[in-house]
């Protein structure tokens, strides 16, 4: 392990979305505890800076949009990513000692940030995963082993056991925080929720970039919810984005039980949700953010999985109360982004949503 003494400042780089950025909280633990006094700072994209802000884990946020977040609105949309770029990499030049990234670069464009990251700051230990043997720039590199299902936290507390570091925990976490945590409590009795009552939530939202391909039929939500519901002092949320409103919306209506069933899409921050979920007794929800946010809290938590990438994202340590489905189909890895079949998703029964979560429940306790 470097010497805390010639660590005095850490640059992260992790790009993407809520799920994401859970993935590295514990290396980012894991840095914190090894070098306790250094400023730790993270790029970011905007959406998922709500997962650790205030964790206590980081010093710095340094966002980079997809847009550069505005930095020259009179450009065109490559100008702006460009010149958002230009921005961060003026903001930590030559200013750190280690460099860490946990991007997954498959394709040569997606190497072009972490080179130039690393090269910017001035690191003289830059670690990484060697993706497809491009990670040149790095000279902490850890082996790739992409076809093993293994979930990206793990994967990337190789890197950080490369730099001689030994995690204390392995686990995602994701705090609330005290304003989270009232204004979660404010909601849900506003909504008639009492502490006594059995919370279960589903979240049949998924990527707003794919929302056919990545989620689940809504009629199933509504009949595993119908099932558990049957449980005594069950009461429902249904949660997600103000863009889900509708399909939550109709979710509700089809149960119409108004006093079990509460609808808090577009309702919540992610913390707040976060929060929320933590009340509950079991999250069923489809691949998204969302899901790894019911996990990193702690919740027993279904994932219901389609064409997204299983083997990072869902294959948890048997340890953690969660339970990934996945239908098997002969079409994944899939490659149709624009599919509309949900034949991936479909695969997956109602029955099996049942089961699973009628498993976690019981695991949890009457």
């Amino acid at each position: 392990m470097l010497s805390p003494e010639t660590v005095r400042r850490i640059l992260v780089l992790k790009l993407g979305g809520i799920g994401d950025m859970l993935m590295i909280t514990p290396s980012l633990a894991a840095l914190r505890q090894a070098y306790p006094r250094a400023w730790i700072a993270v790029i970011h994209e905007p959406a998922s800076c709500e997962v650790v802000e205030g964790s206590g884990l980081l010093d710095e946020l340094i966002p980079l949009g997809k847009l550069g977040d505005g930095a020259c609105p009179r450009l065109p949309r490559k100008g702006n990513r460009v010149a958002g770029l230009a921005a961060v990499l003026r903001r930590v030049f030559r200013r750190f000692d280690l460099f860490v990234e946990f991007q997954n670069p498959y394709s040569f464009a997606s190497v072009i940030k972490p080179l130039l990251v690393a090269l910017a700051c001035g690191a003289r230990t830059r670690a990484g995963i060697d993706i497809r043997r491009r990670a040149f720039f790095l000279n902490v590199r850890v082996p790739e082993n992409r076809f093993e299902p293994r979930i990206h936290s793990e994967r990337y507390l190789d890197i950080i056991e490369a730099l001689g570091i030994c995690p204390r925990s392995r686990l995602t976490h994701m705090e609330t925080g005290p304003e989270a945590e009232t204004a979660a409590a404010a909601l849900l009795d506003e909504m008639g929720v009492r502490r006594a009552d059995s919370l279960i939530a589903i979240h049949p939202g998924g990527n707003s970039l794919y929302p056919i391909r990545t989620t689940w039929a809504p009629d199933r939500f509504v009949a595993v919810a119908t099932h558990l519901l049957q449980r005594p002092k069950a009461k429902l949320l249904v949660t997600g984005t103000a863009d889900d409103a509708r399909v939550c919306g109709e979710i509700a209506a089809a149960l119409a039980q108004p006093r079990r069933v509460v609808d808090l899409s577009g309702r919540t921050t992610l913390r707040t949700l976060a929060a929320c979920f933590r009340r509950c007794r079991v999250v069923i929800s489809n691949d998204t953010g969302p899901m790894h946010v019911a996990v990193a809290v702690g919740t027993p938590t279904v994932g219901i999985f389609g064409p997204g990438d299983w083997q990072a994202y869902g294959t948890y340590p048997p340890d953690i109360p969660f339970r990934m489905l996945r239908g098997q189909v002969d079409c994944w890895p899939c490659r149709d982004l624009q599919c509309t079949t949900r034949k991936c998703m479909n695969a997956v029964t109602v029955a099996q949503v049942i089961a699973a979560a009628a498993e976690l429940l019981h695991e949890g306790g009457p």
